[in-house]
């Protein structure tokens, strides 16, 4: 069985539509998951917001380390992007990267195109 399979077993759970339902019904959810569950639980319910998301994380490194996990979980499904944290040493002199830059914009084209779109 393939981990999309398994995605959508749990997005056929009534215990997880009804999680869903309250977190999104609510300005203040908290909820606590088992780490190995974490991942999981957040690549079924990114499957079933179907709209883009931002997740917020503690760390940069965490950051790319959640980006490796949910693109593993979710494939070519969606369209993951990392906003990646600058590089910048504000008492250097020198040019920043183009890259992150680049990868930024990315970012919020992307966020934005979404919202162009629904508006319409």
């Amino acid at each position: 069985m393939s981990i999309n399979n398994l995605l959508s077993v749990l997005e056929d759970n009534d215990k997880f539509k009804s999680i869903v339902k309250r977190i999104n019904s609510s300005k203040d959810f908290d909820m606590s998951l088992f780490t190995p569950a974490k991942d999981f639980f957040l690549a079924a319910f990114l499957r079933e917001q179907k709209k883009p998301s931002v997740i917020i994380t503690e760390s940069s490194s965490s950051a790319y380390d959640l980006y490796d996990r949910m693109s593993y979980y979710l494939h070519d499904c969606f369209n993951i992007l990392n906003f990646p944290d600058s590089d910048d040493l504000y008492y250097e002199n020198f040019s920043k990267n183009k890259d992150i830059e680049i990868d930024r914009i990315k970012c919020l084209a992307s966020m934005e195109a979404y919202h162009r779109d629904k508006s319409i």
